[in-house]
């Protein structure tokens, strides 16, 4: 086994129990601090899923359970339809922001699909990819304006735990998008010399998850002693 060999392993390594982090942060709080939040449910859902595909994806691979093709297919659509989810149709309260990534999401479905069926298959789907990644990107940024631009927030942009999410996911695609775009069009020697480095991305963005989840338990625990303090206030206004 040689070098880079060794590098890739262990970075492979890391990034497949990197998902756990999320998981087992969630796992905590919910059997040891009693905290349980429906709002978490898909981030945790998100973490699960990967981390049991990136176990199981030599058995996936060996047994030919599907072609590459269709699972780079997959691969893309499941994780852009997660990301949508985290991003705009789980958490965020603005009906605009909500629908503008439901017709994305549809439509980016849609032209997935016929790209599918329509296009020889690569290493991966460099074209689908770079779509549903700069559709992310447009939500991320979105997002971002809409919280800088909502003066009636009580907490700060970093004390919510969407922004977390938000850049963790930022992080990765940003960090990935050239090699993912770019990838049909590199000598395979440079792909197997440096395709380490995305798992880097992909380990910061699990880390950027379980400080999320930190964030919002935090934040939630923080609430019922501002309304307890609130409701102990005397009432003084005699007139």
């Amino acid at each position: 086994m040689d070098k880079i060999q060794l590098i890739e392993k262990f970075f492979l390594y890391l990034l497949k129990f990197s998902y756990l982090l999320p998981v087992v942060l969630f796992l905590y709080y919910f059997f040891r601090k009693n905290v349980r939040d429906k709002k978490l449910i898909p981030l945790i859902v998100y973490s699960s899923f990967f981390f049991l595909l990136n176990i199981f994806f030599d058995t996936i691979v060996s047994k030919k359970l599907v072609t590459p093709a269709v699972y780079n297919f997959l691969f893309t659509l499941v994780e852009y339809l997660f990301f949508a989810v985290l991003l705009g149709l789980g958490y965020i309260k603005n009906k605009t922001f909500v629908k503008t990534v439901l017709i994305c999401s549809i439509l980016f479905v849609g032209f997935d699909f016929i790209h599918f069926l329509t296009t020889k298959p690569g290493l991966i789907d460099s074209i689908a990819v770079g779509v549903s990644t700069l559709l992310i990107f447009f939500y991320i940024f979105y997002y971002i304006f809409l919280e800088l631009r909502n003066e009636d927030k009580e907490v700060s942009l970093v004390s919510q735990y969407t922004f977390w999410v938000a850049l963790g996911i930022l992080i990765y695609l940003a960090g990935t998008f050239f090699f993912n775009l770019l990838i049909d069009l590199l000598p395979k020697e440079q792909i197997r010399e440096y395709w380490y480095i995305t798992y880097i991305f992909d380990i910061i963005k699990n880390i950027f998850f379980t400080i999320a989840i930190f964030v919002h338990i935090r934040q939630a625990n923080k609430k019922p002693q501002i309304k307890a303090q609130k409701t102990n206030e005397p009432f003084l206004n005699f007139l």
